[in-house]
């Protein structure tokens, strides 16, 4: 069985109390600088938390809310990709309006009938068959 539990990003008691009850951690990250400030503290506490939860394994970052036009994001993709190269999932998720139209509407996101739902629906299939081949779970 799997059962994903979505935290807000701040290190808080609620990802504190997640991380205690996980076997696997994956954080998506956005391509800003207030994101990527915070990813030591993140691998910091990850490594804390596996002091109590040694079962707890970091699968790594996802690019979120990639936004391919903007110049700054892939600048910091590469810098991300050579400071945590070990880290970074090669599966990341566009900046896309089907994703919050697919949570604003409480349904998947391939059930949004646009082009950039389609192409997002991709990006999500291929970071969940990343996921699931890390963790070992067959499709």
């Amino acid at each position: 069985d799997v059962c994903l539990i979505d935290t807000a990003p701040s290190l808080g008691v609620s990802m504190a109390a997640a991380l205690f009850a996980a076997d696997y951690v994956l954080s998506p990250i956005e391509l800003e600088a207030y994101s990527i400030q915070g990813i030591k503290k993140m691998v910091m506490t990850i490594a804390n938390v596996r002091k109590a939860n040694p079962s707890l394994q970091f699968l790594g970052m996802v690019p979120s809310k990639v936004d391919g036009r903007n110049p700054r994001h892939g600048r910091h993709l590469q810098e991300l990709q050579r400071a945590y190269p070990q880290l970074m999932i090669p599966a990341g998720i566009g900046l896309r309006s089907s994703i919050a139209d697919a949570l604003a509407s409480g349904v998947p996101v391939w059930k949004i009938r646009k082009t950039a739902a389609r192409k997002a629906a991709l990006e999500l299939r291929a970071l969940a068959a990343h996921v699931f081949e890390k963790m070992e779970i067959a499709l």
